[in-house]
């Protein structure tokens, strides 16, 4: 509402009625005729006699009356009393009942934050960019490149260098900042972005500068997604060190000027990191001949074989890899001088071929001459042909070779090699080869003794990755 003439003064400055003294200490006060009551006994001037009284030394209040340390008479005389001002006390807010829109805009600023942070809004569109005010000024010792390079630094929005922040975090919604470089101290110091401090790698994508620095509608825009680096410098094109950094959560990460692009989706179980050469990253099998763990399968009680069929408990046998890998170690047969076998399955295992393999092979301990065995037609491909031995010290370590069991124009091969103690308690070594005469793929294999159990072992399968 307008006024006219001077506006509102808060305050009530009041002269009260005067007092006629009697013989006692309390006196009523009035302001027109009507009781007044004081807010603070400290807002009061009373001349008593031609003296000014102390308050609450020489007088207090007691709600609408005067209340004197002793007793006057009705020779005294109370001079005058004043009331200089009421107390504006508007209470305590309640909880959330302050919106923003009753602050001032200017009344908290990152400055007084008292942090070298700054972030500004949520969202700023290509036609309502979040805005930050530049400036040139010289450095001061809150510069974290006070010392280094120009002795100019930029401030924001009241700041000196800060450690600014980006949103951003959807390709198909880009998220829009504006560098407003219009003032004239920022004359012949272009801001712009860099993946390292020392301007090492400039940074251009989505960005566009605008007019000449130090002039009416100079600025620089840069459109923020998921993919603008974790990590940019805001840096004079011309000058070194005069801006600091900005912080973005982002799919693409600043590695020390190097940009590794993240995949957009999770690989598979084993799977590795791999690049392009170029920053973007994605998840492959292990590349040079490396082996992918399939299944392992430990065995510590008695089992007339062990099986590797696929689709069993995540067993992949197609032709995902073109060669397949299966390390024992630890193996012991349970009957002594027994001889380990392999045998296919077309099936997945639900049966075995029993007929058609041939081998060869040699196998010789420390103690005896050489075991050549083969066999052009058996029920299964025969490891080795000495003997293992069944004490419990006893055991034997095998390397198994498929290859492409997923083919059914071939046969398909087998090979490997093996160490261990025989029968005679001595080192024995060996390998061996075969197939079987059908081409059909092949979806699983076991291995078994000739006679008796394996007691135990570890058999873990690997996929050989293709390149």
């Amino acid at each position: 509402m307008p006024y006219i003439g001077r506006g509102i003064v808060s305050g009530n400055f009041t002269k009260l009625d005067s007092i006629t003294t009697s013989a006692t200490a309390t006196y009523a006060l009035a302001n027109g005729g009507a009781a007044f009551t004081p807010q603070s006994v400290n807002q009061m001037i009373v001349s008593l006699n031609g003296v000014i009284q102390a308050p609450t030394d020489a007088f207090t209040i007691s709600g609408s009356n005067i209340v004197f340390d002793s007793s006057l008479t009705s020779s005294d005389v109370i001079d005058f009393i004043l009331v200089l001002g009421d107390v504006n006390d508007i209470g305590v807010p309640s909880d959330d009942s302050i919106s923003a829109v009753k602050l001032k805009t200017s009344s908290v600023t990152n400055k007084k934050l008292a942090d070298q942070n700054s972030e500004k809004g949520v969202y700023g569109s290509s036609s309502n960019p979040i805005t930050y005010e530049v400036k040139v000024i010289t450095k001061t010792a809150a510069h974290p490149y006070n010392g280094s390079g120009s002795g100019s630094g930029y401030e924001i929005d009241g700041v000196e260098a800060p450690v600014l922040k980006f949103n951003g975090s959807d390709t198909g919604k880009k998220y829009y900042y504006k560098f407003d470089q219009s003032d004239a101290s920022n004359s012949g110091h272009p801001l712009l972005f860099y993946l390292k401090a020392d301007k090492t790698g400039a940074y251009t994508t989505n960005v566009t500068a605008t007019g000449t620095p130090g002039n009416a509608g100079a600025f620089t825009t840069i459109q923020v997604d998921e993919y603008t680096p974790n990590i940019l410098y805001y840096q004079c094109s011309s000058h070194a060190y005069m801006g600091n950094h900005i912080n973005h959560l982002s799919n693409q990460i600043n590695t020390s000027g190097t940009l590794l692009k993240l995949p957009t989706a999770d690989g598979t179980s084993d799977q590795v990191l791999t690049t392009n050469g170029s920053g973007v990253l994605s998840f492959a099998d292990a590349g040079g001949g490396g082996l992918v763990h399939i299944k392992t399968q430990n065995v510590t009680s008695g089992v007339a074989s062990v099986d590797f069929n696929h689709g069993s408990s995540g067993v992949v046998f197609d032709s995902t890899y073109n060669a397949y890998k299966l390390i024992v170690s630890d193996m012991r047969i349970a009957t002594d001088n027994q001889k380990l076998h392999i045998r296919y399955s077309t099936d997945a295992g639900s049966s075995y071929l029993t007929s058609n393999y041939d081998f060869s092979g040699m196998t010789r301990d420390s103690n005896s001459g050489t075991d050549n065995f083969n066999s052009a037609s058996d029920s299964d491909i025969r490891i080795h042909q000495t003997g293992q031995g069944s004490a419990a010290a006893e055991s034997m370590g095998l390397e198994i070779n498929i290859y492409k069991p997923s083919t059914t124009d071939t046969r398909k091969l087998v090979h490997g090699t093996i160490v261990g103690i025989s029968q005679h308690a001595r080192t024995l070594s060996g390998y061996f080869s075969g197939s079987n005469t059908s081409t059909a793929a092949i979806t699983g294999f076991q291995i078994r003794s000739g006679s008796g159990n394996i007691d135990r072992g570890n058999f873990s399968l690997f996929g050989v990755v293709n390149s």
